[in-house]
């Protein structure tokens, strides 16, 4: 009977000491890697243990570790978080308009000449000849006179939005935001103030 006592013992000693062992390996090597700030090798170490014997404290430190690593990955400047910037800032929309707006303006401008050669040209072809030839013209000449009236009117929305993106700018800064930042210089007192605009 003690022998078979000693060889369940044995048994068990022989499938349970390596997980014992691998888990305060695993605990040992995640302090380790702690100490060295390796957070992410600590994490997979703690992981591992967990797995292999799991508690509440594990799972508390293995949640804290994940916050760590978190706070390691979002940029700081002295201790404080930076506030990651949006793809889509007002800045950024305001330009785009500005762009958008001064190509229609080209674009309105090429359309008109193009709109006025065509009256022209049709004018010289067909001008004191039939009723319904005058018709024609008087047709060109509202239309020629329309696309006049689409470019005056995009030039000046253009116009209306970059004098207001100049004032933003210079100015108020309700979109461009205003940074002021303090530079020491090369260490003899004399102070600069830059005024940084930030995109």
């Amino acid at each position: 009977m003690s022998i078979i006592k000693v060889i369940l013992t044995v048994a068990l000693l022989s499938v349970f000491a390596p997980l014992y062992a691998g888990y305060h390996d695993s605990i040992a090597g995640a302090a380790q890697a702690l100490k060295h700030h390796k957070l992410i090798p600590a994490l997979e170490l703690y992981k591992r243990a967990y797995r292999e014997r799991p508690s509440e404290k594990l799972k508390n430190v293995i949640f804290k570790l994940y916050e760590m690593i978190k706070l390691q990955d979002t940029p700081t400047l002295n201790g404080k978080k930076i506030k990651e910037k949006p793809f889509l800032t007002g800045s950024t929309i305001l330009i785009s308009t500005n762009v958008l707006l001064f190509g229609a303006a080209v674009g309105s401008i090429f359309y008109e000449q193009a709109k006025v050669k065509e009256y022209n040209t049709l004018y010289d072809r067909i001008n004191a000849t039939t009723p319904e030839n005058y018709q024609k013209l008087l047709d060109k000449q509202q239309e020629t006179y329309n696309v006049m009236i689409l470019k005056s009117s995009v030039i000046m929305i253009f116009l209306s939005v970059l004098t207001y993106t100049a004032v933003d700018l210079f100015m108020t800064h309700k979109i461009f935001g205003q940074e002021l930042s303090l530079n020491t210089g090369d260490g003899h007192g004399d102070i600069q103030l830059a005024v940084k605009r930030s995109f």
